[in-house]
């Protein structure tokens, strides 16, 4: 099954024996596009989401490999940003969450990884990062719990 990428900005294939998310290409608006990075790495799915995907392949209808899972007819043409953004603030307001950017979802995603000690090389790729720069600010999110105890050893070795 395919699937627009949060953001509505790559469409990417759900390759369910291998537990992966391969985008394929992109799209801008309503149209087909370039995104800032070319190349794409697969990206690993969740549990829950291989699960998810498992229960839509048990329906009877728009269970091929090159359906989309996120279609805005019953014609099964694909959503658009736009109905993805108005499900995504709608989504908010029913969970009575602050309404942020849905961008902000792809910053959550690189300092989760970042937090739960996901290297940084790691999340370049996953992020699809050019530049390794532009990954490091996700960085300043690593917690340090022993950082107290490095600077010491760092500023007088003879405790260690």
């Amino acid at each position: 099954m395919r699937a627009r990428a949060l953001g509505g900005n790559e469409r990417v294939s759900c390759a369910g024996a291998r537990s992966m998310l391969r985008p394929y290409d992109s799209w801008k608006g309503d149209g087909h596009g370039d995104t800032k990075t070319a190349e794409f790495a697969p990206i690993p799915m969740t549990p829950r989401l291989r699960n998810t995907l498992a229960k839509l392949k048990e329906r009877s209808y728009r269970t091929a490999d090159d359906d989309y899972v996120f279609t805005r007819d019953e014609l099964g043409r694909p959503a658009s940003s736009k109905d993805l953004r108005t499900a995504f603030r709608d989504a908010q307001k029913a969970s009575d969450l602050k309404a942020i950017p849905m961008y902000n979802a792809r910053h959550s995603f690189g300092t989760g990884l970042a937090r739960d000690g996901v290297d940084v090389r790691t999340i370049q790729a996953l992020m699809r990062h050019k530049r390794l720069d532009t990954t490091e600010i996700y960085m300043a999110y690593t917690p340090q719990p022993d950082l107290a105890e490095r600077i010491g050893r760092a500023l007088d070795p003879a405790s260690a």
